[in-house]
């Protein structure tokens, strides 16, 4: 229980030192400004022309260009952060320009002592010739006057096949044209159905007379022929009438 108790203790005792410590700390920390107006031998600076801060041991330390922040052409101005217990507290900066690919003027003829909290303004003078810096572009021009045709291309490949097109309208008919030559005989085809019976044709002429026919039998043989007949029929008819006779009923 004690071993606890002395933890607890001395963890409180570490929350109370942060918070005494942090609040300092933050104190500490601040910010310098360093401003002041750029000349080239007598003659203000352009708009965007280049400042920097170095130190002792030639590390920059802030660096920016003239005429930001709404301040004029040859105007600068530079805040440098810095923490608690910074060296650049009490240092000292050499301050420098750029002119062309050259940083003027040399090291320890314009310089500064760094300062917690302040603002230090320093003008920077060199007697060298101000660098030419880019100008803002300005508006553009109205198009000038259209140029002469230029001479014709070469004539470029062909390109692929267009879509197909709608179909056009029926043209005019031809001229008739040369009969053709004449095909081969073709095969003989089927026979027909046989047709119907035409009519009954007129009536043809007499033939010739049929040749003389052959003797006939003797007249006696004829004759006793018919006789036996004549005979024989007559029986009959006596039969019949006496049978009638017979037959008819006695009064």
């Amino acid at each position: 229980m004690r071993k606890l108790r002395l933890a607890g203790v001395l963890t409180a005792i570490a929350l109370v030192v942060g918070l005494l410590v942090a609040p300092a700390t933050v104190a500490a920390q601040g910010v310098t400004v360093i401003s002041g107006n750029v000349t080239f031998n007598g003659v203000n600076a352009d708009a965007g022309t280049s400042v920097r801060a170095v130190d002792a041991d030639g590390a920059v330390v802030a660096e920016t260009t003239t005429g930001l922040q709404g301040f004029n052409p040859q105007q600068y101005r530079m805040d440098v952060t810095f923490g608690a217990g910074s060296a650049l507290i009490g240092a000292t900066l050499d301050l420098q320009v750029k002119s062309g690919e050259t940083w003027v003027p040399a090291a320890g003829a314009v310089t500064v002592t760094f300062g917690s909290n302040v603002v230090i303004t320093q003008d920077i003078e060199t007697d060298t010739a101000a660098p030419v810096v880019a100008g803002v572009a300005g508006p553009a021009g109205p198009a000038g006057p259209a140029g002469a045709d230029g001479a014709a291309g070469a004539v470029g490949p062909g390109g692929p096949p267009g879509p197909r097109g709608p179909a056009g309208a029926d043209g005019a008919a031809g001229g008739t044209g040369a009969a053709g030559a004449k095909g081969s005989t073709g095969a003989a085809g089927a026979p027909g159905a046989a047709g119907a019976t035409g009519a009954t044709g007129p009536a043809g002429t007499n033939g010739a007379n049929g040749a003389d026919g052959a003797n006939g039998a003797d007249g006696e043989d004829a004759s006793s022929t018919l006789a036996l007949i004549a005979l024989i029929i007559a029986i009959v008819a006596v039969v019949g009438v006496g049978a009638n006779v017979l037959m008819a009923p006695k009064k």
